[in-house]
Formats: C-alpha cells, structure tokens, sequence
C-alpha cells in the first residue's frame, strides 16, 4: 500500500499505478478522487481529513467535505488520525453521523 500522510495525490498517480498490486492507497481531499477511483478501482482508497479542519470548520463546510467523499470516491475510508485533544467529542460524533447518514443513503440507492 503507499501512505501519502494527506498529500495530493494527483501528480503521483501514474507512478503509483505502476507498483505491482498496490492494495491500500490514502490520500489528501485536494486529489482527484474520481481520477483515483477510476485508476485503482480494486485498491482500498482512503482520505485522511485534517484534524484541524474536524475542530475549526462549520458542520456544514464537514458534511459538504463527507459529501464529495462519498460521491466521488466510494467505497472507501475516512482516515481521522490525530484529533485535537480540544475537539469536542460532539463533534466527533456529528462526523459518524454525518458519515452514517450517507452510509444509509446508499443501501437506499
């Protein structure tokens, strides 16, 4: 698997692709997941979301962030290492919500 530690990943993703059997593969939300999705269709993908855009953004700026996720990159992972010990932990849960929430939207789909 390649960890990018939140890169964009774009530049790098013809390089990638020609490592044998890449099975994991994360990323930052600036890449063009759509381009990955297409490209790596087999590997397990995931967005590694800064902490600190969980603590300072609107609930709103979060769910439109979970939102593109979703739409572009799905199936996949949403990576939230190192949560400030300040986050709420109300808003850790607004974010499982707001991940469930799309999660349960699919199996209607």
């Amino acid at each position: 698997g390649m960890h990018t530690c939140n890169w964009n990943v774009t530049p790098y993703l013809e390089e990638i692709r020609k490592l044998p059997k890449v099975g994991y593969l994360d990323m930052g939300i600036m890449s063009d997941m759509k381009k990955v999705k297409k490209m790596f269709p087999e590997t397990r993908r995931a967005v590694m979301y800064l902490p600190v855009q969980l603590q300072q953004a609107s609930l709103d700026e979060i769910k439109k962030d979970m939102k593109k996720i979703y739409d572009e990159l799905s199936p996949c992972d949403i990576v939230m290492a190192d949560i400030q010990a300040t986050t709420s932990d109300k808003r850790v849960n607004e974010l499982l919500q707001i991940c469930k929430n799309l999660e349960s939207r699919k199996d209607k789909e």
